[in-house]
């Protein structure tokens, strides 16, 4: 038996427990699969998921993307594959996403784009420089606010320590869930 648990907030806890033998049954390596379920159970697990479940499993994957590529590639490359690891752990994620902006009274429909968007949830901005200046902490904040969601992480994959190079921003998001 797998006993899951996901938290969407203190007072929402969901438990999930989930029978290993239903969802074996048909399935082709089950082993190779991050999460031991089908699609719909994917779903409701994931969509109870808060911000900051979502960035922790995000991290691990722009962890394995510079252990194995390391700095100096273009930030298409990177994209690539962060979108790729992220994928392979059961999160959706969603990339060059072109949103829409209203300026006035009239909509542009291409405001900005979004290098990757995980569970419509969490923003990721890909950077491959040398090092961030003020206004790559600005752009994310005001994709952040564009888009109406609460975390975005910068990622400057062109660096020596990919640890101080993942920066976190908040729009009105409350840690304490």
């Amino acid at each position: 038996m797998w006993i899951i648990s996901a938290g969407a907030g203190i007072l929402n806890k969901f438990y999930c427990v989930l029978r290993k033998s239903t969802f074996n049954q048909g399935k082709k390596n089950m082993e190779a699969s991050f999460f031991p379920f089908d699609y719909f159970s994917r779903e409701l697990f994931f969509c109870y998921m808060h911000e900051n479940e979502i960035s922790y499993l995000v991290r691990g994957c722009i962890f394995k993307v510079y252990k194995t590529l390391g700095p100096g590639l273009l930030e298409s490359a990177y994209e690539a594959a962060l979108s790729y690891e992220i994928d392979k752990i059961g999160l959706k994620v969603r990339r060059q996403l072109t949103v829409p902006m209203e300026y006035e009274s009239i909509v542009i429909d291409m405001g900005y784009k979004i290098d990757l968007l995980v569970e419509e949830k969490v923003i990721i901005e890909i950077k491959s420089v040398e090092q961030f200046h003020g206004v790559h902490y600005l752009q994310l904040l005001t994709y952040l606010k564009l888009a109406d969601l609460r975390l975005g992480l910068l990622v400057n994959f062109n660096c020596t320590d990919i640890s101080k190079s993942i920066v976190r921003k908040v729009n009105g998001l409350d840690d304490n869930y």
